[in-house]
């Protein structure tokens, strides 16, 4: 097949930040997986950002599905860099089946999801709740998936030498800083990477040797949203098109308060998959449904409070079998299972039946 996948090429669209998530992760699976048999094109998303630039974007698509004669779109968007009616005209105009991976519906599905949906074949949700959502809505374009692990990037090194005892790779958002500070006074051979941290961002080349060199790999479940001045004016003010700031009508700033309430939930992470994909111990806060992947404390290791955190940590410091035995079983079911490779042929399959 000939695939256009568009998303930001770089993180947050901010080229000293490196490349995006997405690109390492979506385009670099879409362009290794099936043995290479499609050919996949990258349509980058980050420079809109006035209508101008919009409307060239836009126009790009369209050339690029003629030009290539595309058989599939793969959107992972990050606003709303395309017009509704470019998006319907890909998909019924031209023929071209759509698909949009929907990255945050934990909390964007009440302002975001549910109105940008129609305009696609199908939509891709990693969120149950969502899920029952879009049906409640009466929308039955979309397919439940989750997060994975690219095994073309992501590669397990072979028995390991241990250089720290606990790592994290994430930012100090929220509580985190105070949480790890009690995991150093525990073992300070414990090392941090993120924006916000003295190691600062980790090279997405080195974060599989992290992995594998870590006794414990800790992740957190809980959304980078924080409870500060600033939010919480954005609840009830925002910007206009003209750039002016204005007063929020009753109803967006109901949903606004809607979207924190969900912002605080624990959700299932991308790292999760990277880090046991990668043939890491890993030792996670629980979010909802990870048992739907993993065989919780088999091949996943999880906490609920602060205090379970510590006596997992201390437990598993010292017990390498036990780690072993936990790693090399959730291995295996990542690469058979949580691979990208089979997310997206799963997917295509539903799309192309």
């Amino acid at each position: 097949m000939n695939i256009l996948f568009t998303s930001l090429l770089y993180d947050y669209g901010i080229q000293s930040r490196g490349y995006s998530f997405e690109f390492y992760n979506f385009y670099d699976s879409l362009k290794r997986m099936n043995n290479s048999e499609n050919n996949i094109y990258h349509l980058p998303i980050d420079n809109v950002k006035n209508e101008n630039e919009k409307n060239i974007l836009n126009k790009k698509l369209i050339s690029i599905c003629k030009e290539k004669k595309i058989d599939l779109v793969f959107f992972f968007l990050f606003k709303d860099e395309f017009y509704s009616d470019v998006l319907l005209d890909i998909k019924k105009k031209y023929s071209i089946p759509t698909v949009a991976w929907m990255a945050d519906d934990h909390w964007r599905f009440d302002n975001y999801s549910k109105y940008i949906s129609p305009n696609f074949t199908y939509v891709i949700t990693t969120d149950k709740q969502s899920f029952e959502k879009y049906k409640k809505n009466k929308i039955f374009n979309v397919i439940k998936s989750q997060w994975g692990v690219n095994n073309f990037l992501y590669k397990r090194i072979k028995d390991p030498e241990i250089k720290y005892d606990v790592s994290f790779v994430g930012q100090p958002h929220g509580n985190r800083r105070q949480r790890i500070e009690k995991v150093k006074s525990i073992f300070p051979n414990t090392i941090c990477f993120g924006s916000g941290w003295d190691n600062n961002r980790i090279e997405q080349q080195n974060l599989t040797s992290l992995f594998n060199h870590s006794a414990i790999n800790l992740n957190f479940s809980e959304s980078s949203f924080t409870y500060n001045f600033k939010s919480m004016m954005k609840i009830f003010f925002s910007k206009n098109s003209s750039n002016k700031i204005q007063f929020n009508s009753i109803s967006k700033v109901i949903k606004n308060i809607t979207n924190i309430k969900n912002l605080k939930r624990k959700q299932i992470k991308a790292r999760v998959f990277e880090i046991i994909g990668s043939g890491g111990f890993l030792l996670t806060e629980y979010a909802e449904n990870l048992e739907d992947y993993f065989d919780l404390e088999k091949e996943i290791c999880t906490f609920q409070c602060d205090q379970e955190l510590k006596d997992k940590l201390k437990f598993y410091k010292h017990k390498s079998k036990e780690r072993n035995e936990i790693l090399e079983k959730g291995y295996k079911r990542a690469i058979n299972e949580h691979t990208y490779e089979k997310r997206f042929n799963l997917i295509f399959n539903k799309v192309f039946r």
